[in-house]
């Protein structure tokens, strides 16, 4: 295991990702390709090695293609499962395969500001662990909150992020596609829609289905703003209101942005 190694043909060798917290925790997780046996023999030296550093939690992940992905199936790990973080305020807990912000401090103003317009009852979609369905449930003009997530490993971190809660009766959390928890749901089931997807965006089908709610409120978060410019182009039944930027990773050409939807009567 050499720095060339991710130069080769087989690229055995895909990423060493190390998450810091608030906490003075560490968790490095390692992800390779399909090891042979000399490779599997490194790697567990590695770990070990990268565990007598003061690490929390070290995790040894496998890939089985090359795409640009820093994760995968968790084959080993040495240390806790989780490490602990603070948004807003409040302990999130966290695994190697869930996502959490990395500017925690501006990550916490930015959700305080979004659930500052959340109102009655809230749908967050694509929620991951659990932080703005827990920093809405806060606010008293908020009677519910109902949290979206497809990762299983995120929606059991969010369930116990929730236990954390002074206001866990307001929350609950399902595992499920956004796309078909939306179309099991009435008209006007929720008051406000929360979402923060992925690069992606929403998708034309999730966003078909939010125009069919018909929420009095959506709150869309997005890492990527093309795709989040599409995704509101098609939600022609609401009025942009408001349109913020905040510049979690400093010196990149990365913004996240906070756009806010009223439904026009």
């Amino acid at each position: 295991l050499n720095a060339q190694a991710y130069n080769t043909n087989n690229r055995f060798l895909r990423y060493l990702v190390v998450r810091t917290t608030q906490h003075n925790e560490v968790m490095l997780i390692l992800t390779t390709m399909q090891p042979d046996e000399a490779q599997r023999e490194a790697v567990t030296q590695l770990l070990t090695n990268l565990k007598s550093t003061g690490a929390t939690s070290v995790y040894w992940t496998i890939t089985k293609g090359t795409s640009d992905t820093s994760t995968g199936t968790i084959e080993a790990f040495l240390g806790t499962q989780s490490i602990t973080d603070t948004i807003a305020g409040m302990q999130f807990k966290i695994d190697p395969q869930t996502f959490f912000q990395a500017n925690t401090k501006l990550a916490g103003a930015l959700f305080e500001r979004a659930a500052a317009f959340a109102n009655g009852r809230v749908l967050d979609l694509c929620c991951g662990v659990g932080v703005a369905s827990i920093i809405c449930a806060r606010k008293p003009q908020v009677t519910s909150v109902v949290g979206v997530e497809i990762n299983e490993q995120s929606i059991t971190r969010a369930q116990e992020n929730r236990q954390t809660s002074n206001e866990k009766e307001k929350i609950s959390f399902v595992c499920a596609d956004a796309s078909a928890f939306l179309q099991k749901q009435p008209q006007e089931a929720f008051d406000t829609v929360i979402c923060d997807p992925a690069r992606p965006g929403l998708g034309a089908e999730a966003v078909a289905e939010l125009l069919r709610l018909r929420p009095k409120r959506i709150i869309y978060i997005s890492c990527n703003p093309s795709t989040q410019l599409r995704d509101l182009a098609s939600l022609h039944q609401y009025r942009l209101s408001l349109v913020e930027g905040y510049d979690l990773f400093p010196q990149t050409l990365h913004v996240e942005v906070l756009a806010v939807l009223e439904r026009e009567e």
